[in-house]
């Protein structure tokens, strides 16, 4: 099914269904299996329709299973009876997170000795190397940074070594338990509607992290008054690949007056409660790695350059510090993680010693190219959707929300991962049609808010 459709757009999801479908949903099918397909785009959506419609003897339309940010689907819908997600994911209507056994089963092994080496769980899936060598930097210098991608059983894991076993330690104590910054996303909280009719007491919340779980929604919104209720909303689709989107959520708070002070005390906020916390352990320490103190030469390894990126805007910065002899990328065997390395010669062993004592552990700041802005609706008409392209990979959320958000609300916000591309997407809706016309107007052929790649010299 995912083949068949995939030659028209990226496919996010494919699930078939092991019943039947009842002759009100889909009359002309019955007495046939049926299945659902979740494109990223809806043009690629109409694509499969227009071609796909009437093949095979396949009755192929849109659906309207998709509860989306609004709850209006179909909600427990009969097929996600078979769900095949292990721990990572399965309740009646549709995916949300929840710990793995295997996860609590790695708490409970003994931590090695104190050494530099340093061993994350529960990051973010979707989080960079970048991301992760940035927050530990803050603790002191970061030696060497690897994310393990996510297993579709448990959150990203990472792999850091610190410049001493001291500095380990102490970013051992101020980082576990905390959740990583990137899941600190403004959230929308707002009075939830029923067939057009305000519940005054009760709230839709958006942009809570994938990760995050209903007793820590109890926990926030408890400051405001009495939850009598709260449910993180399942999400449509399994996450495929490094991607876990927001996830909303509904609370019914004891009294209209309560929930008002949660919309007050929440709306545009961050809270870093949300999401699940890093552990932070003591790794094994490396046996038979790279000799780290052999003697210097003028020979570089560089590593968290953005995949896209050309190689003489890498060239570039290094002529800050000497002439460069010779300058290669590296390809990167992973096609999901958004960086690669590069190889830098040097003239002089004094210059790449230079080079590294200057831009290791640093951020820095290049040229990027102008992204691209367009209404996601087909007909290209004045709407409040907008469809943003030449993105850098290893932009976040954050920074393009910030970007957007200088021109009014943003009521709803995904990136969307290009499988093979040296660019990312994003659909962001405004709130109003005026305001995305203004923020398109004022943007389209502009670069975004990027703070430029952290790199990793050695």
């Amino acid at each position: 099914l995912e083949k068949a459709f995939s030659q028209y757009g990226t496919v996010v999801s494919a699930v078939l269904s092991s019943g039947q479908p009842t002759s009100k949903e889909l009359p002309d099918t019955v007495g046939k299996r049926f299945g659902f397909v979740k494109f990223a785009t809806t043009a690629a959506a109409a694509r499969a329709v227009e071609a796909l419609d009437g093949h095979n003897g396949w009755a192929v339309r849109s659906a309207n299973f998709d509860t989306g940010a609004g709850g209006k689907g179909k909600g427990a819908c009969q097929w996600w009876d078979d769900c095949p997600w292990g721990s990572w994911g399965c309740n009646p209507g549709g995916w949300v997170w929840q710990p793995s056994e295997r996860s609590l089963r790695e708490a409970e092994r003994p931590e090695p000795p104190q050494s530099d080496n340093l061993y994350v769980k529960d990051l973010p899936p979707g989080v960079t190397e970048d991301e992760v060598h940035a927050t530990f930097s803050k603790v002191g210098s970061v030696v060497e940074c690897r994310v393990l991608r996510w297993d579709s059983e448990s959150g990203c894991a990472a792999l850091v070594r610190m410049a001493s076993p001291e500095l380990a330690a102490r970013a051992r104590t101020q980082l576990s338990g905390t959740v990583h910054e990137s899941c600190l996303h403004p959230l929308s909280v707002a009075t939830q509607e029923k067939n057009g009719t305000r519940v005054p007491d009760h709230l839709y919340v958006k942009g809570l992290p994938g990760t995050s779980t209903t007793d820590q929604l109890r926990t926030l919104f408890g400051r405001f008054g009495t939850v009598k209720w709260c449910r993180i909303l399942p999400l449509t689709f399994q996450p495929r690949g490094s991607y876990v989107p927001d996830v909303a959520a509904l609370v019914q708070m004891g009294s209209e007056e309560e929930a008002q002070l949660a919309i007050d005390g929440l709306r545009g906020r961050t809270s870093a409660e949300l999401g699940r916390p890093m552990t932070v352990r003591f790794a094994e320490s490396k046996q038979g790695g790279p000799d780290w103190d052999s003697k210097p030469n003028n020979n570089i390894y560089v590593k968290g350059w953005p995949i896209g990126f050309p190689e003489f805007l890498l060239q570039t910065i290094f002529q800050l510090y000497g002439s460069v002899v010779r300058l290669r990328l590296l390809d990167n065997p992973d096609p999901e993680q958004p960086t690669c390395a590069a190889l830098v010669q040097m003239s002089r062993v004094e210059e790449a010693t230079s080079a590294i004592r200057q831009l290791h552990g640093r951020t820095v700041q290049t040229a990027i190219p102008p992204m691209r802005i367009r209404y996601a609706a087909k007909e290209q008409t004045s709407f409040d959707n907008l469809y943003v392209t030449s993105l850098p990979r290893t932009i976040t959320e954050l920074q393009l929300r910030q970007t957007f958000s200088k021109f009014g609300e943003i009521k709803r916000f995904r990136l969307l991962q290009q499988p093979g591309s040296h660019e990312t997407h994003a659909l962001v809706q405004m709130a109003s049609p005026q305001i995305a016309a203004t923020a398109m107007r004022e943007l389209d052929g502009t670069p975004p808010e990027y703070k430029g790649p952290t790199l990793c010299v050695t």
